[in-house]
């Protein structure tokens, strides 16, 4: 099982994610990054940041989900990004699960 990570916390969500449950984490630092990722594995679930360089993470999570094979992978905002109404309906309008 693999999990993908773009966000401010990366180590410590892949220490926590590899030192205690022995999943196999690979992470990104851009959109970019992430979805090279996304059409080269398959992910139980992808974790991503609201904010990152290139392409934000609602366009990530759009185009994650616009891929066949990344379909159905669900995502997960993990973000310090400032939160209101607008951009939870945004996050989940574009596949986020939580």
């Amino acid at each position: 099982m693999r999990f993908s990570i773009v966000s401010l916390s990366v180590l410590a969500l892949s220490a926590l994610l590899t030192n205690r449950s022995g999943y196999e984490v690979i992470t990104a630092r851009s959109g970019k990054e992430a979805l090279h990722h996304v059409l080269n594995h398959d992910f139980a679930v992808v974790l991503l940041d609201v904010g990152m360089p290139d392409i934000d993470g609602f366009e990530t999570a759009e185009a994650i989900h616009s891929q066949p094979r990344s379909a159905s992978v669900p995502i997960i905002f993990i973000t310090a990004h400032y939160v209101d109404e607008m951009n939870r309906v945004k996050g989940y309008q574009k596949g986020a699960v939580d």
